[in-house]
């Protein structure tokens, strides 16, 4: 294996293994003092929350309000990351104020963020003081509107900031305006989540009042739910967040995250995958089904009967949420077989049966399949509009894009990665086409790469080199799990599972052990290919005495796997050649 001048230097100083060190070296780790935030992400290590622009401002208005003992009114989102900034904005505030109430908008009647409805009721209910979450940079109308009737308004956002025809930041006219994009804010670290910048806030009104800063960690077990099920980056604060959180989630006494973990059958720690494949879908099933109230109440309530119900109620929505899904998905997906939607760089697809709540989960299982950027729409509730949602890879910028083409829509917003956006039907063939011929995407960066991080033989997978690995963790987006591969290995045999046929397991040999591999989600293009390699017979099983070797090439992440007590080496498959 080889090393960089920096690698090598490292290997000096540090206990690790050169497979360790080539891992964290292609993420852009390879200096002692990147490698120690990496890996050992303590809570010192969180930023000062007055470094972020504006935040010295908002923790007076919020401050002076309390003294006066006014009403404070949190205007969240409908989403995961809005219900952990909700909350955290509650529990935080509720230690100092009583006088605090909270909105969520509807997905389908209100749209996303606050809007000058919301603010007539907050009028009509006596608010002095808006402070929003997770939503706000955007709302130059419904914050005006605020300003003009009188209210104090905080925005606490972590959006990509408007930019105007001069390179300018556009930003509404609120008191306070905090948000790590904006473009004269210094803050450090900018890719908090929603519930990341409320969570800020709450640490620079405790050091104002002279509340130690261990008082608030107690609210990472919420802000680490946003921050994995908004899929930013795990890294940097992120990556604190995420791993105190975690520990403060699997010895929770919140009766809402105890019941939600027990109603979904989860019996072990709570781990990423846990919060971003299990218990946040059932967060986000409210605000696209119902109510995302729902979801709020469920970690604000303390009556363990309603808890129970609250949590109940939650999964049921989230097991619909899932049927709705398949269905508009194998209808998106049948429409852009049939008109070869795959074939333009970016795919664009209007669905009338699609329920506009979960556009956004199909275009990411669309974006996939096809390695394309994807906007997936739907009907909206006015006439002649329609609703989308687009999902993104890493070398096309969806909000850059859209900007471009805001002349074509009624609304935008979003970031790199994911967007949402309205338009009149009419438009729509119209975006698609200027989408497509103004993409630069080249057939290279439309191709799927899988980047391996270490060629490892897979004879020397153990139980200690699992274990090692798992230092690296959690995993997630910017800290993806690390990939592994190996060459000319026997395949002696595998099996379709699953109810779906949904799952691959084969038995490979190399150097005289035999190891089982496992796939989950769309197998068929790897049982196509075995198929077509070495023939249906394969799949009966080969004797590993005279024949001839089935020989492939493997991506893989290596597990263990435990099973009515027997522990085993396993190989996650990521590709087959």
């Amino acid at each position: 294996m080889i090393f960089n001048k920096n690698i090598s230097s490292l290997k000096k100083d540090l206990n690790l293994s050169d497979e360790i060190l080539h891992i964290l070296a292609n993420r852009g780790l390879t200096t002692k003092s990147e490698v120690d935030e990496f890996l050992n992400p303590d809570l010192d290590k969180l930023h000062d929350p007055f470094l972020m622009k504006d935040m010295d401002i908002a923790v007076d208005i919020v401050l002076d309000s309390i003294e006066k003992d006014e009403h404070i009114h949190i205007v969240g989102d409908y989403d995961q990351d809005g219900n952990s900034a909700t909350v955290t904005l509650i529990k935080g505030l509720k230690v100092l104020h009583d006088r605090i109430t909270y909105a969520i908008p509807d997905r389908i009647e209100d749209g996303y963020g606050i809007n000058t409805s919301m603010v007539d009721t907050a009028i009509r209910n006596g608010v002095d003081l808006i402070i929003t979450c997770d939503n706000g940079i955007s709302a130059h109308e419904a914050v005006s509107y605020a300003k003009d009737k009188g209210l104090k308004v905080i925005i606490t956002d972590h959006h990509q900031v408007k930019i105007d025809e001069d390179d300018k930041q556009s930003l509404p006219a609120a008191d306070a305006v905090i948000n790590p994009h904006r473009l004269d804010c210094d803050y450090p670290f900018k890719e908090l989540c929603g519930a990341g910048v409320a969570y800020k806030l709450i640490c620079g009104i405790n050091e104002a009042v002279g509340i130690p800063i261990e008082e608030s960690y107690e609210l990472l077990q919420y802000v680490a739910m946003g921050t994995v099920c908004d899929v930013v980056d795990l890294l940097g604060e992120n990556r604190v967040i995420v791993v105190e959180g975690l520990k403060r989630i699997n010895n929770t006494s919140n009766l809402g995250l105890l019941s939600l973990i027990e109603q979904n059958s989860w019996n072990k720690d709570v781990d990423v995958y846990a919060l971003g494949f299990v218990l946040g879908p059932c967060i986000n099933a409210s605000g696209r089904l119902s109510t995302a109230r729902l979801g709020v109440e469920l970690f604000l309530e303390e009556d363990e009967e309603l808890v129970v119900n609250y949590a109940m109620e939650l999964v049921r929505l989230n097991n619909e949420r899932k049927a709705i899904t398949q269905d508009t998905l194998d209808g998106v997906i049948d429409e852009i077989e049939e008109k070869e939607l795959y074939k333009n760089d970016i795919i664009v697809v209007y669905s009338s049966k699609a329920h506009e709540s979960i556009v956004g989960i199909v275009a990411g299982r669309v974006k996939d399949k096809y390695h394309r950027p994807t906007i997936v729409f739907a009907e909206s509730k006015d006439h002649g509009i329609i609703k989308g949602s687009g999902r993104s890879i890493e070398t096309y910028d969806m909000h850059a894009k859209l900007t471009e083409a805001k002349h074509l829509l009624k609304s935008f917003g979003g970031h790199k990665m994911a967007a949402g956006l309205s338009l009149e039907m009419d438009n729509l063939k119209t975006l698609e086409k200027f989408l497509n011929e103004n993409s630069l995407l080249t057939k290279k960066e439309l191709q799927r790469e899988i980047t391996i991080d270490v060629a490892f033989p897979t004879e020397k997978v153990d139980e200690n080199f699992i274990d090692e690995l798992s230092i690296l963790e959690p995993f997630g987006k910017g800290n993806s799990k690390p990939v592994f591969a190996d060459k000319n290995l026997d395949l002696l045999n595998y099996q379709i599972l699953g109810q779906n046929k949904n799952v691959i397991k084969l038995n490979i040999a190399k150097a005289g052990r035999v190891i089982e591999c496992i796939g989950f989600g769309d197998v068929s293009s790897i049982e196509e290919y075995l198929q077509n390699r070495f023939g249906t017979q394969i799949s009966n099983g080969y004797s590993t005495n005279n024949r001839k070797p089935n020989y492939i090439d493997l991506v893989y992440f290596p597990k263990i796997n435990e099973f009515r007590g027997n522990i085993t080496v396993q190989l996650q498959i990521i590709d087959i050649r």
